[in-house]
């Protein structure tokens, strides 16, 4: 096949994450270019960035002069490109050998507009191989319908047409022509990408999961970047906004794709379910782990 994909990786103050996750771009093939919008980073990202590219042809570098948010940042990437196809990276993202190459033979193979693989968030200490083998344990479920939730890290036995996908997607230049990120999401951006697949879905577009090659986010220690750069407050407010955003805008084809049926109830179920997977679990994981350590008493002599 021709080098007919341009990658577009936005990034924001991950300079030295970038730099660990570039060489698994690099080295696909049918890769056009890799274009990297810096969103106003204030860390080293330019300086590793400009020398990166004099190097590395491929790479093409810009900078925004304030940040824009991610959702802009990749609308300018793909106006910047000269691909036939589309995909975007994430700057603490991994590809796995020959990620883009599978994940186009199978886009050719369904006749999909747009299509991703499974992404799974790798934990402290853990290798590729070891996120992998931790993955496939989990039930080959990817959306959960009641609470327009995803998880990609499953393998399931074969492709699948879906409603939703994970961010980093191989997508035809062509869709681009109708749907653009919605750059209402800022900060943390949660539910951007949800944003965008439903819009490709309104538009007719197919969309496929393919369950064949994988790509790995680096585990988070102390990172500051990119979509954490906010307060954990922020954060967690920013989410239930976007959520309810989200929603509200494709209620009537959300209504017809998932197990939602009123929006109100919807987001009280939502709220709950985050607050309960963020907060109590960990904290009970906390109390779990201190109550099975052993006691250790004084010497009193």
């Amino acid at each position: 096949m021709d080098e007919n994909i341009s990658i577009v990786i936005p990034t924001y103050n991950r300079g030295k994450t970038l730099l660990k996750v570039l060489p698994s771009y690099l080295y696909q093939d049918n890769v056009k270019e890799i274009i990297i919008i810096n969103d106003a980073s204030t860390d080293r990202t330019e300086e590793y960035m400009l020398k990166l590219s004099w190097k590395e042809k491929k790479i093409k570098y810009y900078k925004n002069p304030t940040n824009l948010s991610a959702s802009a940042s990749r609308n300018i990437g793909v106006s910047f490109s000269n691909g036939q196809y589309i995909f975007f990276g994430e700057d603490d993202l991994l590809l796995a050998k020959d990620h883009l190459s599978i994940l186009l033979g199978h886009m050719i193979d369904n006749k999909a507009d747009i299509i991703a693989g499974r992404c799974i968030s790798m934990q402290p200490g853990e290798s590729n191989n070891d996120a992998l083998k931790r993955a496939d344990k989990y039930k080959p479920e990817p959306i959960n319908y009641k609470l327009i939730l995803t998880n990609f890290q499953v393998k399931t036995k074969d492709d699948i047409q879906l409603p939703l996908l994970t961010a980093s997607m191989l997508i035809k230049k062509e869709v681009f022509a109708k749907v653009k990120y919605d750059e209402y999401y800022k900060r943390n951006a949660w539910r951007e990408e949800t944003d965008f697949q439903l819009t490709a879905g309104k538009e007719g577009y197919k969309l496929y999961f393919c369950p064949h090659s994988a790509s790995y986010h680096l585990a988070k220690i102390n990172d500051r970047g990119g979509a954490r750069a906010s307060t954990i407050i922020r954060y967690e407010l920013d989410m239930f906004r976007f959520n309810y955003y989200m929603t509200k805008k494709h209620w009537n084809y959300i209504a017809a794709h998932f197990k939602v049926t009123n929006i109100i109830l919807y987001m009280i179920l939502f709220i709950v379910y985050i607050l309960i997977q963020k907060n109590l679990f960990p904290f009970l994981g906390k109390i779990r782990r201190l109550l099975a350590r052993p006691l250790v008493r004084k010497n009193t002599n």
